[in-house]
């Protein structure tokens, strides 16, 4: 079955022109997004679980995107939430990248598809692509 964008974002997912004043309130935004689009089973622990993640590593791609992630036991469904920050979100040390758009993948715990991860990656390189950027 080959996924696709729409099969990860709805509307209840996105929110245009966010003004969050940091990396933790962007989270929270994130994790508010996927949480309204019927997504998880578990807030607190996405949230917990996005958050080791980026203290393992920035998730920062350039080109004005950061995609924090988590696999996590508490998404019950794979989806995306986007946010667009066009003031940029301090994400500590990608914040030199300029990030102004925001991604936050949520895979389902260790049952995650393959193919939902490629679908989100396939997603983030069609925006870099549409905005004429080198990938």
């Amino acid at each position: 079955m080959t996924m696709r964008i729409t099969d990860l974002l709805n509307t209840a997912g996105i929110r245009l022109h966010a003004a969050p004043a940091g990396k933790d309130e962007a989270i929270d935004l994130l994790v508010s997004l996927q949480d309204r689009a019927g997504r998880l089973t578990d807030r607190e622990q996405y949230k917990a679980d996005i958050l080791a993640r980026e203290a393992m590593s920035s998730t920062a791609i350039g080109n004005g995107i950061a995609v924090p992630h988590a696999k996590s036991a508490a998404v019950k469904q794979a989806g995306l939430a986007a946010i667009t920050a066009p003031g940029g979100v301090d994400f500590d040390a990608a914040r030199a990248l300029g990030r102004r758009a925001i991604r936050a993948p949520g895979l389902p715990g260790k049952v995650a598809p393959r193919s939902a991860a490629a679908a989100i990656r396939d997603s983030v390189y069609h925006i870099l692509e549409e905005r004429g950027e080198p990938i």
